[in-house]
């Protein structure tokens, strides 16, 4: 779930908080969290130092810190690498 948290706000550049968090997966992934696995998990982020939170209106919001940007920033090189690495062994063999 990491990962995802971490694609998410780095993609979207902004916070989130524990229930759009919620709300998105369900959109994107047809599946719903729990609240408290999404809010221990988030807790457990902001803990390593990949995320803070701060209040917002009413909510409590999850942004990355400069720690996240750049685990983000590793994990989506990884990926990219990964997809081409793919594609290439495909192409290469006519699949």
């Amino acid at each position: 779930m990491d990962l995802l948290v971490l694609s998410i706000l780095n993609h979207d550049g902004g916070g989130i908080s524990g229930y759009d968090l919620i709300k998105h997966f369900h959109s994107k992934f047809g599946f719903l969290m729990s609240p408290g696995t999404v809010y221990s998990q988030l807790n457990a982020m902001e803990r390593e130092g990949l995320l803070k939170s701060q209040q917002n209106g009413g909510k409590r919001v999850f942004l990355l810190t400069q720690r996240g940007k750049e685990k983000s920033k590793i994990i989506l090189n990884a990926e990219d690498k990964i997809l081409k690495s793919m594609a290439r062994l495909f192409d290469s063999k006519g699949l």
